[in-house]
């Protein structure tokens, strides 16, 4: 699997604010399995440090793209796996198939249960209808 990580990491450069013929052209144009826009966050930066499903499906829906979509959840942001639940749509709804999880060592056991929470071995990974890859 090859994923591509440039305007989730470029991101901190930009406060995850980039022109939306910028990602389109990316997005269409990388020959890569994964294309990790951005993350799935509260924080009031940008549109890709949020990466709500709607904006993202609006912004690439009439442009032809390969690459599968994924976002990244930062652990140490949320408290309790309801409050990113908050921001995580069905899984039918989203544009997105991948998830990863930054975390550290203080964080672990809140990852471990957020990745049981939006993974297919959970009851809200079933109700979310989830398949979501870690």
């Amino acid at each position: 699997m090859i994923l591509d990580c440039t305007l989730r990491d470029g991101g901190y450069h930009t406060d995850w604010n980039f022109d939306n013929d910028l990602v389109r052209k990316v997005v269409s144009t990388l020959d890569v399995d994964y294309i990790e826009l951005g993350y799935k966050s509260t924080s009031s930066s940008g549109n890709f440090k949020k990466c709500d499903d709607k904006f993202i499906s609006t912004l690439l829906e009439d442009i032809e793209y390969n690459a599968k979509l994924a976002f990244m959840v930062d652990v140490k942001e949320f408290t309790d796996k309801k409050s990113l639940l908050k921001l995580i749509q069905e899984k039918s709804k989203s544009p997105f198939t991948l998830c990863r999880i930054a975390t550290d060592y203080n964080n672990l056991d809140l990852a471990l249960e957020i990745s049981k929470v939006i993974s297919d071995d959970s009851a809200w990974g079933t109700k979310l209808g989830a398949k979501y890859k870690f």
